[in-house]
């Protein structure tokens, strides 16, 4: 997730909206509270709602208030009055759950205050239970102003277990303009925020995606070029900040643009680096790699072959799909780590949760927010049943990402004033309920009419009572929705709670609850589950996995890096390799050997590309560079067709040095490179995703992906039917639709049909070339399609902007056909 470090205050911002004409009915803060702690409560316990208001004509007035629940239902009503400053308090008894308070005079468009009464997660529990998976991503260093930080702090015990992490950000190029220079302030306040922390006893998981410039960059990317001096720099900022850190990712996905869009070897050398620094600095903070935006086989292949799984203590990742494709995505991680041989390695899901799209208002509409929060609450379910290690919801506060000519992707579980939204209720509930339980299966969901999902869990402290998580995916947005979302259960519940914490009716003895918010939280003895309990589930095996009998475990850490580097203005470097132009077969490259011992080191070199072995000796702490001559006609060829180039090197004294791969593509003539060339801008579809694609055909379509083979589309159609298939690609969010002009595919169609592009947009409207875009012949073929050139997109304004679905698909004149994708682009041209 890309984060712009805007600081804006409240009022400007809502009058630049108002001005731009971007909202229509502004909300605006009429009453924000005067600490944010005010709004949290304790269930049944009086309490003093202290808030102010910088309206003059509501001053020393009598006032009125109105409390809705998470619903939106009026459930109290009061008076009180504002003194002449404009503070009032607002006096409140509210059972658990969440609410907001609104406040009529102070008129149409005034924004109400959210409040949360509930304990804190794990309450009552052992302060020390669970394990950090209950955390949450911050970022207050880069989106919210010094002087709000220390309540926002002090306010995530409320949402995040106690031992849960705060990820948080800093820019190492701030912080260190020149070599030898430091400002560790910067323009964030990074050190004192990191003290904040502490205080409050909450650790961090630290990150970056920057390095200084006066590091170089290597191959013009993003990575730092001289890793001596990146690693003399990183031993000051560890040495100084690790007190904090209770775990560190290194780099935030590097598969997409904070990556520069190259290849894992580009990135690996960085992550080596600040390992062994940190390692001979006597630091063992553990380590995290990847943070990956997307499933990449291609990156995930080359990131396994240059070593990152030896380096890494956990791999980290980002989701911010469907609830229920979060099984199918941990279990493909989970198949790549078993490939490489670590399929216990711990995950780590950094960043997770859904952004609700339009305008960017104060607090978004009920509805909305009701649909936002069920993602939260669910995602958190499925990661917690899949055993995924830690949880981090993006994001703690508010933050708007587009502009004003495409619809903004909101997120925040706060609002800018820092009174909770639903989302925070969602995960604070079920944080609350599941920090140290353990899924244990699911109820078959056959025998219960609409339900989607069931998971099961139970907790240490009390192993005879279970917890169910019960999911319909649909939030009830009015009364004869509420009236429909009851369901039976084939088993007596005990107690029944909102998604918010809130006491659910349950009928006929524990049998019927209402599933409003799409979403029930239930409680019963385990023995009544029994009959109905399925215990050998995905995510029971994926469980499993995650708790090994024994750690999966890091490899010696090595003084030698190897670190290479290509020309890349002789060939186009992407996120799985270096794609070379037609006629190009031999090609230099270059390797740095850095030393980052204090010994002087003879290195011998090898490859597998037909280039002499070279020995090298290499002073301490320092770096040189060999220059191999590649033969790519001899390197081995994956099943993808990928020439894959291994550099492997030795030294007296040394028992691992880790390797450098490289992937190289020989050009076919087809023409991907030169298209890439020549654009400004490039995004590679995450098309392995497979959560990513929904079917839509008429006939059986099964999607097959592999870290070897390109993505293959097969369709199997009944007889007499249209034979049509334009199976549904969701766009990421990070794609930058303001700069894409065009769709690149490279693609093999293997019989006869008529190929089309077709896309949607947000609102599901639909556009499709009326000619084919390439042949159906078996052959390999690559197209460039764009947008303006076919219907629908005629229209004023950036044309990537009405993307939100895409289709390589196709009318077919057999039964029986497959698509083969090796690359999919939205190109800027």
């Amino acid at each position: 997730m890309s984060l712009h470090l805007t600081l804006y205050n409240i009022s400007q911002y809502i009058r630049l909206l108002i001005v731009s004409g971007f909202v229509a009915t502004p909300l605006f803060p009429a009453f924000v509270p005067e600490n944010p702690e005010t709004v949290f409560t304790s269930p049944g316990i009086p309490a003093s709602l202290r808030l102010r208001t910088d309206a003059a004509n509501l001053h020393g007035k009598p006032l009125s208030f109105v409390v809705n629940d998470y619903t939106g239902r009026t459930v109290a009503t009061g008076e009180t009055a504002v003194d002449g400053s404009g503070r009032v308090a607002v006096p409140v008894v509210l059972p658990a759950g969440f609410y907001e308070v609104s406040f009529p005079a102070a008129g149409e468009g005034a924004a109400p205050v959210g409040v949360m009464s509930m304990g804190q997660p794990a309450e009552g529990k052992d302060p020390g239970a669970g394990e950090g998976f209950f955390s949450i991503d911050t970022a207050l260093s880069w989106l919210t102003p010094p002087e709000k930080r220390p309540a926002l702090i002090g306010n995530l015990r409320h949402v995040i277990e106690p031992r849960g992490l705060a990820r948080e950000r800093f820019s190492w190029a701030a912080i260190t303009p020149a070599e030898g220079r430091w400002n560790w302030a910067a323009d964030k306040d990074y050190d004192n925020t990191r003290r904040l922390y502490a205080e409050a006893g909450v650790r961090i998981l630290e990150m970056f995606h920057d390095a200084p410039r006066w590091m170089g960059r290597s191959q013009n990317g993003n990575f730092p070029d001289d890793l001596i001096a990146a690693a003399r720099s990183w031993c000051e900022v560890a040495t100084r900040w690790h007190g904090y850190w209770a775990a560190l990712e290194v780099w935030n996905e590097p598969d997409i643009g904070f990556g520069a869009y190259q290849p894992a070897d580009q990135y690996l050398p960085l992550v080596k680096t600040i390992r062994h620094t940190m390692r001979a600095a006597g630091i063992n903070t553990p380590i995290g790699g990847g943070a990956y935006a997307s499933l990449n086989p291609g990156y995930l292949d080359l990131s396994s072959r240059n070593g990152l799984l030896d380096e890494c203590d956990f791999i980290s990742f980002h989701y911010y799909g469907d609830p229920l494709g979060l099984e199918r995505h941990v279990s493909e991680y989970r198949a790549w780590l078993r490939a490489c041989g670590h399929e216990s390695k711990p995950l780590w899901l950094t960043e997770v949760g859904q952004p609700w799209h339009g305008k960017p208002v104060l607090r978004a509409d009920v509805k909305t927010q009701a649909v936002t929060a069920l993602a939260f609450a669910m995602q958190a379910v499925e990661s917690r049943a899949c055993g995924v290690a830690a949880h981090y919801p993006f994001v703690y506060v508010d933050y708007n990402e587009g502009n004003r000519n495409y619809p903004v992707r909101n997120y925040g579980m706060l609002d800018r004033t820092g009174s909770p939204l639903r989302p925070f209720a969602a995960y604070a509930q079920t944080a609350r309920l599941l920090t140290g339980a353990t899924c244990i299966g699911d109820i078959v969901i056959n025998g219960v009419p609409g339900a989607r999902r069931i998971r099961v869990f139970e907790t240490p402290a009390d192993p005879g009572d279970a917890i169910i998580a019960i999911y319909t995916g649909e939030v009830a947005s009015d009364a004869t929705a509420a009236a429909a979302a009851t369901v039976r259960l084939p088993f007596a519940a005990r107690a029944a709670f909102g998604i918010d914490g809130r006491a659910l009716a349950i009928a006929e003895n524990g049998r019927v609850v209402s599933v409003t918010d799409g979403i029930a939280w239930l409680r019963a003895p385990r023995s009544r589950l029994s009959a109905f309990l399925k215990t050998d589930t995905e995510a029971a095996r994926l469980l499993r996995l995650a708790r090994p009998a024994t750690t999966d475990s890091v490899a010696p850490v090595s003084p030698i890096v190897l670190q290479p580097q290509i020309d890349i203005a002789k060939v186009t470097a992407i996120s799985r390799g270096y794609l070379l132009p037609a006629g190009l077969t031999r090609l230099p490259v270059t390797i740095w050997i850095n030393n980052l011992s204090d010994a002087t080191h003879t290195i011998t070199l090898e490859n597998n590309g037909a280039a002499p072995a070279q020995t090298v000796t290499v002073a301490k702490n320092s770096r040189q560079a060999v220059t191999l001559d590649i033969d790519a006609r001899v390197l081995p060829v994956s099943a993808g067709g990928i020439s894959q180039l291994a550099i492997t090197a030795s030294a007296t004294g040394i028992a691992r040095i880790a390797p450098a791969a490289l992937s190289l593509m020989v050009s076919d003539g087809k023409g991907v490179e030169e298209h890439l060339k020549a654009s400004a801008y490039h995004f590679a579809l995450p098309i392995n995703e497979t959560h990513r694609w929904d079917k839509n055909a008429s006939g059986g379509v099964t999607f097959t992906r592999s870290s070897t083979e390109p993505f293959r589309i097969d369709v199997r159609f009944p007889p007499n039917v249209d034979r049509w298939a334009f199976p549904r690609f969701s766009v990421p969010q990070e794609a930058d639709r303001d700069r894409i002009t065009g769709v690149l595919v490279r693609a093999r169609v293997s019989k006869s049909a008529t190929v089309r592009l077709m896309s949607w947009g947000a609102s599901g409207d639909m556009s499709f070339t009326k000619f084919p875009i390439l042949p159906a012949d078996g052959e390999w073929h690559v197209a460039y399609i764009p947008f303006s050139g076919y219907l629908g997109f005629g229209a004023g304004g950036s044309p990537g902007q009405q993307i939100d679905k895409l289709s390589i698909g196709l009318n077919s004149q057999v039964d029986e056909i497959s698509v083969e994708i090796s690359d999919l682009y939205l190109i800027g041209k």
